[in-house]
């Protein structure tokens, strides 16, 4: 794939840089060459010309992934003193802007709930994010809205995901909101991806703060996904010891599968499937490959032991 984030014969570099108020990352291109992670820019985005905070520069592998809005923004000059103070006094506003938008939310009678009120560099335009179940016809809203705060009004309608990372919190790890603090978007999860992984289906100990699944399920899946593809899958039949047993249980984390003998219904977890140790009960016998050092021999009392084992249940010497 050609990387087009690799600097152009304009002169130009690209850039990931974040929203900060609503948390998103997005593409940006600029004129400077040495910007560093933290910067504070001046940025034609794709809600207008506002502030941002500079990641790192952008390539084809991250700036492609699921987590970057595609809209290519265009990075303008650093951030001034003054633009920092306007900052400053365009969040004190928006405090006054928030009360006044949930008057006025009410006073229409509308099914929404009020997520986030921004205004951008040079009070060009109020950005007011908001949540609601269905669509709603807000245009007698905005019409009031332009009338009390002289300039343009934009409303968006964000899922419930989005507001939780506008919001930002703690999650039950303890750390803040992967949504918030990470990323601004993740692979979705899936129930798919909780029972491959062996969690629990408790809703409240799978579900984050906005109520749907938590990002991090998505995480380590890819491991999860390689190792049962090396692995025998549920009600295959494998042979052992010139028995034939059913796995009914497949454990990616350890490696290890939890076999049964249909026919004693005796079950038995096997580690690595080829070179591992199986379990029978309480004894341990090691499959031939992991230590060609001990000969499997079979006890007085007929069990399969390593050669100078003792077995656990009658303690007869191999």
């Amino acid at each position: 794939m050609k990387n087009i984030y690799k600097s152009n014969s304009r002169g130009e570099f690209f850039y990931l840089v974040k929203l900060p108020y609503i948390h998103e990352i997005e593409v940006a291109s600029s004129p400077f060459e040495q910007l560093q992670s933290g910067d504070v820019m001046v940025a034609d985005t794709r809600y207008g010309v506002d502030l941002v905070r500079v990641l790192g520069k952008a390539n084809a592998s991250n700036a492609e992934g699921s987590e970057v809005k595609r809209h290519e923004g265009k990075i303008l000059r650093q951030a001034s003193e003054r633009d920092l103070l306007e900052q400053e006094d365009n969040e004190r506003l928006a405090g006054e802007y928030w009360d006044i938008c949930k008057k006025k939310i009410a006073y229409h009678r509308l099914e929404m709930k009020l997520t986030k009120v921004h205004l951008l560099l040079g009070k060009s335009k109020v950005l007011i994010f908001f949540t609601a179940e269905q669509r709603v016809d807000f245009r007698e809203l905005v019409k009031d809205l332009v009338s009390q705060f002289h300039t343009r009004i934009e409303l968006r309608q964000i899922g419930v995901r989005d507001e939780t990372r506008a919001m930002g919190g703690l999650a039950m790890c303890g750390r803040e909101y992967c949504c918030h603090k990470v990323n601004d978007q993740v692979k979705p999860a899936s129930i798919k991806m909780v029972k491959d992984q062996e969690l629990s289906l408790n809703s409240s100990k799978i579900s984050g703060a906005c109520g749907r699944l938590l990002c991090c399920l998505s995480y380590e899946y890819d491991y999860y996904a390689e190792v049962r593809d090396e692995l025998p899958q549920e009600h295959a039949i494998v042979l052992l010891e010139n028995v034939s047993y059913k796995v009914i249980e497949v454990h990616a984390l350890t490696k290890e599968l939890s076999l049964i003998n249909t026919q004693d219904m005796a079950a038995k977890p096997l580690r690595r499937s080829a070179e591992g140790l199986v379990y029978e009960k309480e004894r341990k016998i090691w499959l031939e490959g992991e230590k060609k050092s001990k000969k499997l021999v079979t006890t007085s009392c007929g069990c399969t032991r390593p050669e100078g084992s003792r077995c656990n249940g009658c303690r007869a010497k191999g």
